[in-house]
């Protein structure tokens, strides 16, 4: 049972999840290799964020190691109807706490892009968005996340998608209306942040700046369209004026 193998911490709004912290299987058959330093940074970034603050989930790395498993499926890469253990956890938990925010840590080779950092924000996000939406939630993703690295970027290549083959964590989690994006590191980048505590500190901040103000633009109802001034009510009136000369 893949149950048994998944690490669950925290309670918090902020769901991190990191898929490839251990070597998966996709397809039965196809190896996809652990990323490095994942691990590192995403307990890390729990433990700066706080419990209250972040739900954590990943594979409980120790345990796949003691009983020597190499044949657990890869979360992120999993056709619609196939049962995923990892979103059940996800579904279960998010009927209780309400997760607000989602990103899903990944690793890159440092010559993949041309960005140290890139950002997936799923392929129906220019569908889900208005014009003006869009526009403040790139800016703020990246406005923060430049912080860590200049050379950031939002992706076309890492979009979280599944290109319409399989479904990835932040595809389905977008469908339990979670903002959710997943984030392709750098190796060396991963590196110099799993390292250094001032990284997962700065990151820790970046993540809490987001969570804020992506909240609070989603609750913004300003970009709605304006009602028509001459709306029913005021046909009303104007109606009634008229029947009594005032």
């Amino acid at each position: 049972m893949e149950n048994e193998y998944i690490l669950i911490k925290g309670r918090g709004p902020i769901l991190i999840t990191a898929p490839h912290v251990i070597t998966t299987i996709r397809n039965g058959k196809n190896i996809h290799v652990m990323e490095r330093y994942i691990l590192p940074i995403v307990l890390k970034l729990y433990n700066e964020l706080g419990e209250d603050n972040c739900t954590l989930i990943t594979w409980n790395r120790k345990k796949v190691r003691k009983y020597n498993k190499k044949d657990l499926s890869d979360p992120n890469f999993e056709k619609e109807n196939d049962e995923s253990a990892w979103f059940a956890k996800i579904k279960s938990l998010h009927k209780k706490r309400k997760f607000t925010l989602h990103l899903d840590f990944h690793g890159m080779d440092d010559e993949t892009t041309s960005n140290n950092l890139d950002i997936g924000l799923g392929y129906k996000f220019s569908k889900k968005y208005n014009k003006k939406k869009r526009k403040k939630l790139r800016q703020v993703i990246l406005n923060e996340f430049q912080k860590i690295d200049e050379k950031t970027g939002i992706s076309q290549m890492f979009r979280g998608g599944g290109c319409f083959l399989y479904k990835t964590l932040t595809n389905r989690t977008r469908k339990l209306n979670i903002f959710s994006f997943q984030l392709e590191m750098a190796l060396w980048l991963r590196k110099k942040i799993a390292k250094s505590h001032k990284k997962i500190y700065l990151l820790s901040q970046i993540i809490l700046n987001i969570h804020k103000k992506i909240n609070h633009i989603l609750k913004n109802k300003s970009n709605k369209t304006k009602k028509n001034p001459k709306s029913k009510k005021y046909k009303k009136s104007s109606q009634t004026m008229k029947k009594h000369n005032y």
